[in-house]
């Protein structure tokens, strides 16, 4: 038996496990996990041109939302009081993505993210169907 705690874009691992091993699973906990395909639009729309031919020049392009200004604009989306959002949130984000090769990582996982759709579906009909605990952190 187990519960699983999934976050953000790593919510697919977790996501996994639970498909495999339905009948074990107690609970599931999310925090800012997608549940579908995420469709980049607006001012996001590089990740998009990057899933859409994985090309040197669009995987610079989309490196910038690895800088600390990159990081910091996914925290203020729809935010009516910035000054409310602790800066040390992306301050962090960018000392653990600073270490030689974890941006390649997070490229490599980004990149990948245009694959994740039947994963996504499946999650969904696994929740409709069988409606395990769920909470939010």
């Amino acid at each position: 038996m187990f519960a699983i705690c999934v976050m953000d874009f790593d919510a697919a691992v977790g996501f996994r496990l639970a498909l495999r091993h339905p009948g074990r699973l107690t609970a599931i906990i999310v925090q800012n996990a997608p549940l579908h395909r995420w469709e980049p639009r607006g001012g996001q729309a590089t990740p998009g041109r990057y899933w859409a031919d994985g090309s040197a020049a669009q995987r610079h392009a989309v490196r910038s939302s690895l800088d600390r200004d990159g990081l910091r604009g996914q925290y203020l989306p729809g935010v009516q009081d910035p000054s409310r959002i602790d800066p040390d949130d992306w301050v962090i984000d960018k000392a653990l993505i600073d270490p030689p090769g974890v941006d390649q990582i997070m490229l490599d996982l980004l990149y990948d993210l245009r694959n994740q759709g039947p994963v996504f579906k499946a999650v969904q009909e696994f929740l409709r169907e069988r409606r395990p605990p769920t909470g939010t952190p």
